[in-house]
């Protein structure tokens, strides 16, 4: 982290397919949607890098799949989800982020 006092977190899954935009399914198949979705993460992060001045952070999960995040999100803090619910874990990559500084 930066010395900057404002940050983005994103949160994203990882795109497999039936894990991702299932209400999509049909007219999409799951591997349509997935691709779809991935996209959406693509530009989502294009568009945060544009951003200035702010700390970049990307709550991702599963965390078994942090070796995709890392080479599309390398200059975000990436953050393994935790929690039940997006509540837990919205509160959880906060916490994460105020500890790091």
């Amino acid at each position: 982290m930066s010395q900057a006092k404002t940050a983005v977190v994103l949160f994203a899954k990882h795109p497999s397919p039936g894990g991702v935009k299932t209400r999509l399914v049909p007219p999409l198949t799951p591997e349509q949607a997935a691709e779809l979705y991935e996209a959406m993460l693509f530009d989502t992060l294009e568009w945060a890098r544009s951003l200035t001045n702010l700390d970049l952070a990307l709550a991702y999960t599963p965390e078994i799949q942090h070796g995709y995040f890392e080479p599309i999100a390398e200059d975000f803090t990436l953050l393994p989800q935790r929690g039940e619910d997006l509540g837990a874990r919205m509160a959880a990559a906060f916490e994460d982020l105020f500890k790091a500084g």
